[in-house]
């Protein structure tokens, strides 16, 4: 028992000693490529308002082409900069919250959207406190709300419900 006792140590350190690893690679690999995907979003940005360049369709085509790549890299470095913040209990400050009143909030910012895209939502808002991440609330309620009404149909639907247990989002689907 006493070598099989060594052989799992080693591989339950092994694998700690990975995964360290992979965290920390993940951080600096975040944190480093903030400063060069900003500096092309605001070239990319600038090389846009420049008439001469944008006239030659080829250019436009190139240069949106850029912008979007930039847009997606951008958006999966927050994901990997989020992930890594929860993974050093930087979220880890709670509090209570009133999650209606949060809920009732994004639903009104985002009204104008929802009347664009023809979108009808339905709502049962009850009352929900909850001891929670103020900062993963938000994002929280942001990503759910984001993505009913980004896989949602033209002229479709999004169902609301809160109460004290439970928040359920439902929508539409394509």
């Amino acid at each position: 028992f006493d070598e099989m006792n060594k052989v799992i140590k080693r591989m339950v350190e092994k694998i700690n000693t990975d995964y360290e690893n992979s965290r920390f690679f993940t951080e600096d690999a975040s944190h480093e490529m903030q400063t060069p995907l900003s500096i092309i979003r605001s070239k990319t940005d600038l090389l846009m308002q420049n008439s001469s360049i944008m006239e030659d369709k080829e250019n436009e085509k190139y240069i949106k082409a850029i912008s979007r790549a930039v847009s997606r890299l951008s958006k999966l470095n927050k994901s990997l900069l989020l992930i890594t913040k929860i993974n050093n209990n930087q979220y880890a400050e709670k509090k209570n919250l009133q999650l209606e009143e949060r809920l009732k909030l994004y639903l009104s910012d985002l009204q104008e959207l929802f009347e664009a895209k023809k979108i009808n939502v339905k709502t049962n808002i009850q009352t929900c406190n909850v001891y929670m991440n103020p900062d993963m609330t938000e994002i929280m309620l942001s990503n759910l709300l984001s993505n009913a009404i980004r896989h949602n149909l033209p002229n479709g639907w999004i169902d609301i419900c809160l109460n004290e247990s439970e928040l359920i989002i439902c929508n539409s689907y394509k």
